[in-house]
């Protein structure tokens, strides 16, 4: 199962490395808000515990992992 990370455009909440079964799984903040996917380099998360990561940055600079 593919990880991503996900911002809310609602409230700006960011959830990292979330776990979901399918590419194309929705995704719901905890304000109710549907969470969109963050750019990545087109590749999920496969195997985090094995420490390979892609580095994130978000629309505003910001550095994630």
């Amino acid at each position: 199962m593919p990880m991503f990370d996900y911002e809310c455009p609602k409230c700006g909440h960011i959830e990292q490395d979330h776990l979901v079964a399918k590419w194309e799984d929705e995704v719901v903040c905890p304000c109710g808000g549907g969470m969109k996917r963050m750019p990545t380099a087109g590749v999920p998360h496969m195997f985090p515990d094995e420490g390979v990561f892609l580095e994130n940055v978000s629309p505003e600079g910001k550095l994630f992992h």
